[in-house]
């Protein structure tokens, strides 16, 4: 999956830092893309929270909306990606917002 610009798609590909949010079925981690040093946060989904269909719809609709979505007000998404394990949502980090703002 890409998001609104060409991010990297690999968890290796980022330098990750401490939580700074955390929900029933994700958290959220401070994260540097190695490439750039740019300060971004990534939102994870462990699969195995994700049993119903339900909720994995619903992770779907989350990437679906973040894409479209373009407004001063409202965290930007870099990219998104998953591999066998988890789903990755990458945006900006907003400094001085609650963890909570990032949608967890």
């Amino acid at each position: 999956r890409r998001g609104s610009s060409e991010r990297p798609e690999n968890v290796k590909d980022y330098k990750f830092g401490r939580q700074i949010g955390k929900g029933a079925y994700a958290v959220v981690k401070l994260v540097t893309e190695k490439a750039s040093n740019e300060l971004l946060a990534m939102k994870i989904y462990e699969k195995y929270k994700l049993t119903d269909q339900a909720r994995k719809k619903s992770v779907s609709r989350e990437i679906a909306i973040m894409k479209k979505l373009k407004h001063d007000n409202i965290v930007k998404m870099h990219t998104s990606f998953e591999n066998p394990h988890s789903i990755h949502i990458v945006m900006e980090y907003v400094k001085g917002r609650g963890s909570l703002s990032i949608n967890t």
